[in-house]
């Protein structure tokens, strides 16, 4: 079973009228095989209802309905800021004209903006994701949502970008490993964060918690800025 937003065909052959449901405010559930209509919920975020559910398989009602009700419920009442909650704010900073890396928007309070290398910005924050000392990111500085939209040269340079910060990284923190992970979920704005990992950190064996940031890694604003000052020393001089 695929949860995705129904067509402009669909929601007219299911009844969902355009002066009533917006792009994205009618959800369908299909057979990832057949391409089959299970089910199809629509709903409201200015009015935090659900107004239109139909279910197609009766032998499946209540895992259908389950599944549809509760993706129409994230975008109703958001508690998050990843497309799961907020996906009509998503998809427009997904453009590069809206895109808030791309109209230099301010960034997040206390993301620090490390070095600018060919293809990629490296920032990094004092609270950390995993509490992992010296976790940064590598933003591309061209707008691409996804890896598989960059051009062979590009994406071979943003890749390029990342082996360097990495090095360094490695070179400034002494961690035993760097982990590479491309999410965007939140920000569709392509970037890799950059985990160092430690023979004490505290996920050994398991991925990382990038919920947990405290407490910070760093144990004083002075030893932030020497990794700081030793990560733009050596991005910079290369």
């Amino acid at each position: 079973m695929l949860i995705r937003w129904a067509t402009e065909k669909e929601r007219q052959q299911y009844g969902y009228s355009e002066s009533k449901y917006n792009l994205y405010d009618v959800l369908i559930s299909v057979d990832r095989m057949t391409e089959r209509c299970l089910g199809i919920i629509g709903f409201s975020r200015e009015n935090k209802t659900v107004d239109g559910v139909q279910i197609f398989d009766d032998s499946r009602k209540h895992e259908i309905m389950v599944k549809l009700s509760k993706c129409a419920q994230r975008q109703i009442d958001a508690k998050g800021n990843s497309f799961h909650y907020k996906y009509t704010q998503y998809e427009k900073e997904s453009h590069e004209e809206f895109c808030p890396c791309c109209n230099n928007m301010p960034a997040p309070k206390g993301l620090y903006n490390i070095a600018k290398l060919e293809y990629a910005w490296i920032t990094a924050e004092r609270v950390a994701q995993g509490c992992l000392f010296g976790k940064c990111h590598v933003l591309s500085i061209k707008h691409y949502v996804n890896l598989y939209d960059m051009p062979k040269d590009d994406l071979a340079g943003f890749m390029g970008d990342v082996q360097k910060a990495a090095k360094a990284l490695q070179e400034v923190t002494g961690a035993t490993k760097i982990n590479y992970e491309i999410h965007g979920n939140s920000s569709p704005h392509l970037h890799c964060h950059l985990f160092p990992r430690y023979l004490d950190d505290d996920f050994p064996g398991l991925g990382i918690d990038v919920k947990l940031t405290e407490p910070s890694p760093y144990e004083s604003e002075e030893e932030f800025q020497w990794f700081f000052n030793n990560m733009k020393e050596k991005l910079c001089s290369k």
